[in-house]
């Protein structure tokens, strides 16, 4: 008298159609039979879906993938945090035979694992579904990686940087000379759960470089990408400059300069500074502008236009003795362009001075500084206004708002881009003056932070182009530099 029937070991793919007769025996045993049902209803038993995969999109969102199944009019998907699929719930019946599904709201730190069903619908509009997909994937979503950054070991290597995440099996890490992270692999992976630092080499200077981060588990299984959120995220190679001497000590007694600074009577190895490098080949060297011994520098216009003089004087007042005024100056070598100061109490002039301030914490090493420690040292400034702050901070944005020689993203250099510029066979200043005017015999500020002193940061002394570290409320010179085009 049962009314239904479990029919077993059929051929999946195939369509079964089925019919019932109702019967009974009479007294002799004989059956008795109805005519045949009606052939109401079919039914084709689906493959289940194959190829499940898994992506992590962010912290809280995986998106599940899977092969077509023919036939097919829609799926189900199904989720749990076990690795068990009984009496499970369907999160969704997509209407539609996409074979990919977002699933959102979920919980950071957590597994999630994923079943699909292939579904159909019989002629009576019930549905027909397979078995569930294997399970052959599950997601963890791991928190992405944070305190992402990047410190510049060579014009050919940086070191990428960031916070460790409990229960990660290795990194992932990215690279692009764009600000994208679409359609990128990997370029390094696996890195032990204890690593966080990574050593980027043989790359190419003058190119500037983005990174982001994946934490991974076992199987492959990833965080979203490290949020770029700072500029620590990316980084510049440039080549340095040599350092602009000319002349060699002791040769063979006194000091030699000029061409005569030649390597005879020096061991291999031995040279000096000024047998070596774009120096030495300074009287020969093809620039594309001028300069001092190796360096080679272009003047900009207050547009970012290149002038035709190169090669002009300033006089002691500040004003030009022959051709046009500019306002940066490109070195042609580092791709780095530089602001000029001036003397005329505008907003680059040569006697403004500035505490250190930076609030950003992926780079300021722990401390922001001092916004408006000691008020009145620069043109411009108003209490009353945080704009008009003399720190380095408030300073860079006026010169962005302004558009200093066309371009809106000026930032404090490094160090070592300091350096870049510093003409270490002179002093008081040790600068090219014929490129960069105005240049006091002082101290100047670096973005770079004291790491052993979150109070302090880097300067570079231009009266003879050494270094050192200065308290951030210190009151200190600031020449902004920007990335070439």
């Amino acid at each position: 008298t049962n009314t239904s029937y479990e029919d077993t070991g059929l051929t999946v793919d195939t369509t079964y159609y089925y019919w019932v007769k109702a019967c009974k025996e009479n007294l002799d045993g004989v059956q008795s039979c109805s005519d045949f049902s009606a052939v109401e209803s079919k039914a084709t038993l689906l493959n289940a879906p194959q190829g499940l995969s898994l992506s992590v999109n962010s912290v809280s969102q995986i998106t599940v993938s899977w092969n077509s199944v023919i036939r097919a009019e829609y799926y189900e998907i199904y989720r749990n945090t076990t690795d068990s699929n009984t009496s499970l719930t369907a999160i969704d019946r997509p209407s539609t035979d996409s074979t990919t599904y977002v699933n959102t709201g979920l919980s950071a730190n957590t597994t999630y694992y994923y079943w699909v069903k292939a579904c159909k619908k019989n002629l009576e509009g019930e549905k027909a579904c397979s078995d569930f997909s294997a399970v052959e994937s599950n997601a963890t979503l791991l928190n992405a990686p944070q305190g992402l950054s990047l410190s510049v070991n060579s014009v050919s290597q940086i070191m990428v940087s960031w916070d460790s995440i409990a229960g990660v099996a290795y990194y992932e890490i990215y690279r692009n000379t764009s600000n994208t992270n679409t359609s990128l692999t990997a370029i390094a992976s696996p890195l032990v759960s204890e690593g966080t630092t990574y050593t980027d080499s043989g790359l190419t200077p003058k190119t500037r470089y983005y990174y982001w981060i994946k934490a991974c588990k076992t199987g492959a299984v990833c965080s979203a990408f490290s949020e770029v959120t700072s500029t620590q995220t990316h980084a510049l190679l440039f080549p340095l400059n040599d350092t602009g001497i000319t002349w060699g000590g002791n040769y063979p007694s006194g000091n030699s300069t000029g061409t005569n600074c030649i390597p005879t009577g020096f061991a291999t190895g031995t040279e000096q500074d000024c047998h070596q490098g774009r120096d030495a080949q300074a009287v020969n060297l093809t620039k594309v502008g001028g300069g001092n011994a190796g360096f080679d520098f272009t003047k900009l216009s207050s547009a970012g236009t290149v002038l035709a003089i190169q090669d002009q004087n300033w006089s002691s007042t500040g004003t030009e003795l022959v051709g046009t005024k500019w306002s940066c100056v490109k070195d042609n070598h580092t791709g780095l362009i530089w602001e000029v100061k001036t003397d005329d109490d505008g907003l680059h002039d040569k006697d403004d001075r500035y505490t250190w301030y930076n609030t950003d914490s992926a780079s300021n090493g722990g401390a922001v500084g001092y916004a408006n420690d000691d008020g009145n040292i620069c043109n411009g400034y108003k209490n009353s206004d945080s704009a008009t702050y003399c720190n380095t901070q408030a300073f860079v944005a006026r010169v962005n708002k302004t558009k200093l020689c066309g371009a809106s993203d000026w930032r404090m250099p490094t160090r070592q881009e300091l350096f870049s510029i510093t003409h270490f066979g002179r002093i008081n200043p040790s600068i090219d003056s014929k490129y960069f005017p105005n240049t006091p015999s002082k101290n100047f500020w670096s973005s770079s932070p004291d790491a052993n002193n979150s109070d302090g940061a880097w300067i570079v002394r231009f009266n003879g182009g050494h270094d050192g570290y200065g308290g951030r409320s210190s009151h200190n010179h600031v020449r902004l530099v920007r990335a070439s085009q």
